[in-house]
């Protein structure tokens, strides 16, 4: 069948390697080798100066970029839970790491801790605002919640999700999020509604099985949800978000709209079934064409999403690829991994001209 010439909204596409296609290699650039047990979240400052991992060593390590320069190692206390997730604020100054039920924040520039946000019960993960005044964090109660930097206090609680909340995102304007959970659904979240409730909710009947990471497109118009079945699907969530601020001011959905959402219920377009293990993360390169998958089978994939063909593999891991970004410019991705490694990619290198104009 042709391949369509963009991804259609309401098709559910079934995708599957080839033997004819034609696939890249690539090598890691640096290997990242000081942890001691399995690095399950990696991040790159937005300033691409440092590069962020956290380990079940109960360390969170500091890399010069591109360098693979070691920085600074934090140490958590012998009694503190493995870490889980670090990530940087947008503006580069701070960054967070949760581990069992707290949320530390540290200032990036001296390592010092200014403060901890403490949960009932263990967190999942922590997410800066786009403009580095508010945290998102997910916990294994199956909330999310909203709190202030400054003042450490929690905003609202984000209820709705029946398991443990996996993943947490803000969308680019900082108005709505994105949660995943082992209930098998996300849900798209207004953060300015006085009675904060799911918008949408993005789940079929074909897909009940775990989401163990949700990350939005830099432009926040698309949603990818990593299942622990080997899946990912693709979702245009930007007609989701434009009913709902219709219906926020009044305007009633155009018959089409009703028609649309009768024949196809949900936003969902794309399923990607290559992975022989779960796939843990992802991350959408800098013009939401491409996308990067991460595996319990030791792959990462580079996705083109307007043809939904793999079109390059990240070769270096020998156990599970827990983590992976890309940074802010598109040029270099990082991946963590239970082999004890992290490991810095340079994309450019694959010379794919869609994958490269991106990152001018």
């Amino acid at each position: 069948a042709e391949v369509p010439a963009r991804i259609p909204t309401g098709g559910l596409l079934q995708v599957t390697s080839s033997g004819n296609l034609s696939w890249k290699d690539l090598q890691p650039v640096q290997t990242l080798r000081e942890h001691k047990d399995a690095v399950l979240s990696v991040a790159f400052s937005p300033d691409e100066k440092l590069a962020v991992t956290a380990s079940r060593d109960r360390t969170v390590r500091l890399w010069a970029m591109p360098s693979g320069r070691l920085v600074h190692t934090v140490l958590l206390s012998a009694g503190a839970s493995p870490i889980h997730h670090a990530c940087f604020s947008s503006d580069s100054r701070h960054f967070v790491v949760s581990a069992g039920k707290s949320v530390y924040l540290w200032q990036a520039r001296n390592r010092k801790v200014l403060g901890v946000l403490d949960h009932q019960e263990d967190v999942t993960m922590a997410t800066f605002s786009p403009d580095s005044q508010t945290l998102l964090t997910s916990s294994a109660a199956g909330t999310a919640k909203w709190w202030d930097v400054v003042t450490r206090k929690g905003l609202l609680v984000l209820e709705g999700h029946t398991s443990l909340v996996s993943s947490v995102e803000f969308f680019p304007n900082g108005k709505f999020a994105l949660t995943g959970s082992w209930d098998g659904s996300a849900k798209l979240w207004d953060l300015e509604a006085r009675n904060p409730a799911a918008i949408a909710t993005l789940d079929s009947e074909s897909m009940l099985n775990p989401i163990l990471k949700a990350v939005v497109s830099p432009d926040g118009a698309q949603a990818l949800l990593c299942y622990d079945d080997g899946t990912a699907t693709l979702w245009d969530v930007n007609h989701a978000l434009e009913v709902h601020l219709q219906a926020a001011q009044g305007v009633k959905p155009w018959p089409w709209v009703r028609l649309w959402r009768a024949m196809f219920g949900t936003w969902h377009t794309v399923l990607m079934d290559h992975h022989k293990g779960m796939v843990m993360s992802a991350a959408f390169s800098r013009n939401g064409r491409f996308a990067l998958t991460a595996s319990a089978d030791q792959s990462v994939v580079l996705w083109c999403l307007r043809t939904s063909d793999p079109v390059a593999w990240l070769n270096g891991h020998t156990d599970k690829v827990s983590s992976v970004v890309i940074s802010r410019s598109g040029r270099w991705a990082l991946t963590g991994s239970w082999d004890k490694t992290a490991m810095l990619w340079d994309l450019q290198e694959l010379g794919v001209d869609e994958l490269v104009s991106a990152m001018s």
